[in-house]
């Protein structure tokens, strides 16, 4: 039971993590389209490893703080009460 819980956190945990990765590699592809040459590689490979660090950083506050699956799970569950506005 502790290899699937296992899978589940680290599927979360790379989900979590690959939101702000592919944000940082869009930004990164749009500047080296920009800028062309050894500059706009610099800067692609600076954007990307900026991505990359910042979906580490959140993956492992949210999984320290609640964990990824439950994180996971308050994003995907909705409301189900039939209130009226």
């Amino acid at each position: 039971m502790k290899f699937i819980n296992f899978i589940t956190e680290a599927f979360y945990w790379l989900q979590i993590f690959l939101s702000p990765t592919l944000i940082g590699g869009l930004i990164a592809f749009i500047v080296y389209h920009k800028i062309p040459g050894t500059a706009g590689m610099v800067l692609t490979v600076a954007i990307g490893f900026c991505g990359a660090g910042l979906g580490v950083y959140f993956a492992e506050r949210i999984r320290r703080k609640t964990g990824c699956a439950i994180f996971m799970s308050s994003l995907i569950a909705t409301d189900n009460s039939d209130k009226k506005i």
